[in-house]
């Protein structure tokens, strides 16, 4: 897969200014139907903690079929690393990019369960169910679930001298509990830009520092349309 053409290196000043106006109830997107390409962008990430547009931006495309999700996240990199090949490895501690998914019983309340999916640049898989009783990093719990028994297919692919990689994901609805049209859920990315600090960037910023995904009260609403 090429770069795709609005993918940025580099965040912009507008999207800067932009943060401070915006709230956890402003990320909301309508997720379409797989039909004829179409799926909902997910873009303009910004620093876990909400304090900046991440450096190295990252492009998510939605969309569902009758049987599941289907994800790709398109991100720009200059720095391309991860060690990890094997199913349920640690992928998390080097470049990433991750989904954090649940049905949405109340649309009004967090969710304490949800599916966490992370995949590396190696092609390499996490799947792990979640349970968060405070809805914090210190509350969760996880079972990792055997990447061959989740039916979910996911694909990677980099392309070093244009500062590229990629990740395809096809997440089934019989990864879950129960579904319907409405969801919760965030889009992350862990990088290091070349020469710079690590950064935790997120679809809907959690505002934690130290950085911390799992605070679901910050999670977006995904409808299916």
């Amino acid at each position: 897969m090429q770069p795709k053409s609005t993918l940025v290196l580099f965040a912009t000043a507008a999207l800067l200014a932009a943060l401070a106006s915006a709230s956890a109830s402003e990320y909301s997107a309508k997720v379409p139907a797989c039909v004829a390409g179409t799926a909902a962008l997910l873009s303009e990430f910004t620093l876990d903690d909400g304090s900046a547009p991440a450096v190295q931006q990252t492009e998510v495309h939605v969309c569902y079929t009758n049987k599941g999700f289907n994800i790709t996240f398109d991100c720009a990199d200059n720095n391309i690393h991860n060690p990890y090949t094997d199913c349920n490895d640690p992928l998390y501690q080097y470049s990433v990019v991750e989904a954090f998914l649940a049905p949405a019983d109340d649309v009004k309340n967090p969710p304490y369960k949800y599916v966490e999916i992370e995949v590396a640049p190696t092609g390499a898989l996490f799947v792990a169910n979640i349970v968060n009783t405070n809805g914090e990093c210190s509350g969760i719990s996880d079972e990792l679930i055997p990447c061959n028994a989740t039916e979910i297919a996911w694909s990677a692919t980099r392309d070093d001298a244009n500062n590229y990689w990629g990740a395809n994901l096809f997440v089934p609805f019989s990864l879950f509990d129960h579904y319907g049209k409405n969801w919760q859920g965030n889009f992350f990315r862990i990088d290091t830009p070349k020469g710079q600090s690590k950064e935790y960037s997120c679809w809907s910023p959690t505002m934690a520092s130290p950085a911390c995904f799992h605070r679901p009260k910050y999670f977006g609403s995904l409808v299916l349309a």
